[in-house]
């Protein structure tokens, strides 16, 4: 019997990869619950305007995995679904391979790369949900999938990690909505109001829509007060730093922390004791073309998300839809759902490219006309009725029926 049992042991730690150690391994997880099977964008939270993305569109084996600025792109959306003891791969929908570590590594800094199914456990991955998002965990060690340095700049990698309460270890699963829900042949039947003008309530779940829309990864409510994105990320016209849950750029960005700075005196210089963002809210962001570097960055991120900071940043969005509201009623129509899309269109692209849009109505401002004013700009690279910023029109247009009625 002695025999048998020490022979069995030996079998069994022979199944196991080599390279895992004793204290790696993992057995069924029990508690949390994953997601259903589908195709998802996967948003970490320490940088909600990006999404899992495979470098370069790469379609062989071998390609990276990096986090980029989330858009409606084939490489950017993953399929999940089951697969064994309660996992689940993880297959990019342009090049059909599925994820999991280089070298099925298990050491911390491993690399994510993509391969070819082969059946591998190194391939497949607990995807556990933990209240408002997930973790991803190999199915043969302890590691979990994070994003290197735990920053959101666009590029950065995605490798295993000790688990910890990064932001950059914890995934939202925005579903991708197929590219034939956009076609511009789909009879429109959304929901109309007879409300006008905004109130109080109508301004909060404008910035909860914005927020989501922005920096919140689609999931209403949700806004990242610490995002930060670097110069010439979204454009090669955007010379200096974008802040803040509402993506205040240049100008706004620079008020921001001005108005922090006057809000609380006492933060602020306890903040940037060395005077570092004082010293360059004197002079102009965009004209100087200003490029924080990490240090800098560190103590923006650290102001605008204190309490003032976070105040502030809602104060200064709400004003700024204030702005757009008076534009729309001046022009166009006082309906509460035609407002806050000319709001929505006005922050994406400006009042010109609101205008636009809402000149194409003919008078007619329902959330179909609107939708389908967008549409004539479906096959465009940048103006605001793209295909790549359509999941966020649409995104705009479940929320206003179910929280603005």
């Amino acid at each position: 019997m002695k025999k048998f049992v020490t022979s069995l042991l030996i079998m069994m730690c022979l199944m196991l990869p080599a390279s895992v150690s004793a204290a790696d391994r993992v057995s069924k997880i029990a508690t949390g619950s994953g997601p259903s099977s589908g195709y998802y964008y996967l948003i970490p939270m320490c940088g909600t305007n990006r999404c899992l993305t495979m470098k370069d569109g790469y379609t062989n084996e071998g390609g990276r995995v990096v986090i980029n600025l989330k858009q409606n792109a084939d490489h950017k959306i993953w399929k999940i679904a089951p697969s064994t003891g309660g996992t689940y791969t993880i297959m990019n929908k342009k090049s059909g391979m599925v994820l999991g570590a280089k070298n099925n590594t298990t050491a911390i800094g491993g690399t994510i790369r993509q391969r070819k199914f082969y059946g591998l456990n190194a391939q497949r991955w607990y995807i556990i949900k933990r209240g408002s998002y997930y973790t991803i965990q190999s199915s043969i060690s302890k590691r979990v999938v994070g994003v290197h340095d735990n920053t959101n700049a666009a590029g950065q990698l995605v490798n295993l990690q000790k688990a910890s309460s990064r932001t950059g270890q914890r995934w939202m699963l925005v579903k991708a909505s197929n590219a034939s829900s956009t076609s511009t042949a789909k009879t429109l039947k959304y929901k109309t109001t007879k409300k006008t003008g905004m109130s109080a309530d109508d301004y909060a779940v404008l910035n909860n829509i914005l927020g989501a829309v922005e920096t919140g990864g689609q999931v209403y409510g949700v806004r990242d007060y610490g995002d930060y994105t670097a110069p010439y990320t979204n454009s090669s016209i955007e010379y200096t730093c974008t802040l803040g849950w509402g993506a205040f750029y240049g100008e706004e960005a620079q008020l921001l922390v001005k108005t922090i700075k006057a809000r609380a005196p006492k933060t602020f210089a306890k903040i940037d004791a060395k005077g570092l963002i004082a010293k360059k809210l004197k002079v102009n962001w965009v004209s100087t073309r200003w490029k924080p570097n990490a240090t800098e960055i560190k103590l923006l991120k650290r102001l605008i998300t204190t309490t003032t900071g976070k105040k502030v940043q809602d104060e200064l969005m709400t004003k700024l839809m204030k702005y757009y509201v008076s534009k729309c009623q001046g022009a166009y129509t006082k309906n509460t759902f035609a407002l806050i899309m000319y709001c929505e269109i006005a922050h994406l692209g400006g009042t010109g490219a609101a205008n636009r849009i809402f000149g194409k109505c003919n008078g007619n401002y329902t959330l179909d006309s609107i939708v389908a004013a967008l549409k004539t700009e479906y096959n465009t690279s940048n103006a605001v009725g793209s295909h790549k910023y359509w999941s966020r029109h649409m995104k705009c247009v479940e929320f206003i029926q179910k929280y603005a009625a």
